[in-house]
Formats: C-alpha cells, structure tokens, sequence
C-alpha cells in the first residue's frame, strides 16, 4: 500500500511539474494577466477539470510561479550574474539582479508589476518568505560587517516616533536579525533606489539613452554606497592616507564628512595597465575626490579628449572620502577592492 501511494506521488509531482513548465512558458510569452488554465490544460492535452484537480484556481498556480521568480531572482543576485571579481557585494547583487531583470521581464513583472486584480497571496505565505530572502541578500551587501551599535548610529534623516516604532517593529531575517530604526530607514531608501532604477529600464523608460543604462546603473550603485559607507560609523579599517604613513596627508574617516586635506594631489595611480596617464587627487573647490583612468593600451580620445573612465566632480558625482573612490575603480579596473584600496594608498607616499 505504501508503495503504491509513493508511485501515485510521484506522478503527481510530475503533472504538477509540468503543468507548472507550461504556465510559466505562458506568461513569458503573454504575460500573467493573459494567463489562462484552459490554455494550459490544452497545450498537455487535459481536460480543465482534470487540470483544477492538482491547481484548484488560478492563485494556485500562479503562487507557486511567483516562489519560483522570487527564488531565482535572489538566486541571480547572490551569484552576481557571473560579474567581475573587481565588483563591491552591492554591485554584484545589484547587477545580478538587473540581469535577471532583463532576461525575464514578464516574471519580473509578474512579482513586481501592476498587482493582478484575481490574485492574493496569503499573509506571510510562500511568497513572502521568498522575497525576504532577497532582502537578506541585499542586508548582507550593504551591512555585512558592521555592528549592531554601528548600525544604530547610521547618520539617517531624523525619525519621526510613528516612523521609528514601525521600522522596529518590521520581522527580520532568521539569520540577520532585526536592523535597527536608523539603518532600516537606509535600506529601504537604498532598495527603492536600485530597484526603481532596474524598474525604469525593464519597462523601458530609459531606452532614450541605449546602452548607456548599464553605466548610468553601474554609476548610481557606486554612488549609493559611497553614500552608505559615509553614513555608518566605520570601525573595521583605517582610513587609507593614515594607512601611508603621513600625517600630512590623513582624511576623515568614511564614516565622516571631509572638507579639505593638506595634500590635494595630483597623485600617481600605480596599477599595472593603467599607471602610464592615471591620475587622481582632491579638489579644494567642491571638497571631493576625483579620479580620471586611462588605461594603457588606449589612445587619448580624439574627439572628447576625455580619458577612458572618470569619477569626481566632472562626472557628477561627489566623493567626500578616498575610500568612496575604492567601489567605483575596483568596478572599472576588475581589480578586487582591497587591491585597489593598497594601490590608492602608494600612490600618496
């Protein structure tokens, strides 16, 4: 008898499958809200009826497809997509996501599009505990090596009571805890930052600038968390110019907002491939830092005569501390961060 019912399991696990497969080759191809069970029913060569006997309605088969999206989507941004070793964990996350982003616009709007009126997923159900899973991926990225005190000293806006008391309240994650109010407040802007960007691109918003989008995102992500890094008091590393050895040359901590140094540079960039016209330093006048690359092997550009990549105030962006630097060149150079964290420091010896 056991046996028999292990066999009749089995062959249920396999139409479920299937009929799974088939309704997810739907809603690429049509979109969810085009979804229909008789068409799917069709297509394996079943009655309707036969089909509601493992998928009773139409949420029934759509919770688990959107489990599915969810699981994938954390998975691609946990991975990275394959991106480089000189990529931060936010950038890889974030690029992963992207990714799969683009590579599944109907899933992803399936999970993150205009709510389909037929569908409710049940209060802290599967899909739930699937999209925190994708927070927790993101946490790890942006938090991952601070304290619980560091985090609750985040320079976030000022919060209201209600705010506070709600952001405490939200659940965390099993392994990660709960953020505290200040950080929790940063990540939520944070999330709505690279998400609304990846959103924007999928659905085409930003197709006026062609493939100018993965700069433009590679660029906000940088950004973002630079901006992060200065906002958490960091206790983990030594600022980079003490790190070389001279006074005359120290900065604030990342944590802190730096307004001058005595030592503005121009300073050598001594990395392999890139030394021969690299430069990089402070500028007085906006309080940031700059950097502008040319790699070795390419000409100056003709027309622009700008160098192959640059970051600082020329480019729109405003760097208060060397270690914001260290994100964006380790992306564009594919060093690791670290190495590029030692090289910015030979350069100010």
């Amino acid at each position: 008898m056991t046996s028999q019912r292990s066999v009749r399991e089995r062959r249920r696990a396999v139409a479920m499958a299937e009929i799974l497969a088939t309704a997810r080759r739907h809603v690429a191809a049509q979109g969810a809200a085009a979804l229909s069970l008789r068409a799917v029913a069709r297509e394996l060569n079943m009655t309707v009826q036969a089909l509601y006997h493992y998928f009773p309605s139409k949420s029934d088969l759509l919770t688990p497809l959107i489990v599915e999206a969810y699981e994938e989507l954390a998975a691609a941004a946990e991975a990275g997509a394959g991106h480089g070793r000189g990529s931060t964990a936010l950038l890889v996350a974030a690029e992963g996501y992207r990714g799969w982003a683009l590579e599944n616009v109907q899933l992803f709007h399936l999970i993150y599009g205009t709510p389909l009126p037929s569908y409710r997923a049940a209060p802290n159900g599967p899909t739930t505990s699937a999209a925190r899973r994708i927070s927790a991926v993101f946490h790890r990225a942006l938090f991952d090596g601070y304290t619980a005190d560091q985090l609750a000293r985040a320079d976030a806006p000022e919060l209201s009571p209600a705010l506070r008391r709600l952001l405490e309240s939200l659940p965390g994650h099993e392994e990660l805890g709960v953020l505290p109010a200040p950080a929790a407040a940063l990540f939520i802007s944070a999330w709505g930052h690279l998400h609304g960007l990846v959103v924007l691109e999928v659905f085409g918003h930003l197709s006026f600038i062609g493939a100018g989008q993965s700069e433009i995102f590679r660029m906000a992500m940088g950004n973002l968390e630079e901006d992060i890094r200065q906002r958490v008091p960091s206790e983990r590393k030594r600022p980079l110019a003490e790190n070389a050895g001279s006074p005359a040359r120290a900065q604030a901590p990342s944590g802190e907002r730096t307004s001058s140094v005595n030592n503005p540079g121009p300073f050598g960039f001594l990395l392999p491939g890139w030394e021969n016209r690299s430069v990089w330093g402070w500028d007085e006048g906006t309080g940031s830092w700059w950097a502008q690359l040319w790699r070795n092997d390419l000409p100056d550009d003709p027309v622009a005569d700008a160098p192959h990549v640059g970051f600082g105030p020329p480019y729109g962006q405003h760097i208060s501390a060397v270690s914001g630097l260290v994100p964006l060149i380790a992306a564009a150079t594919g060093e690791m961060p670290d190495h590029v964290d030692q090289v910015l420091a030979d350069g100010m010896r």
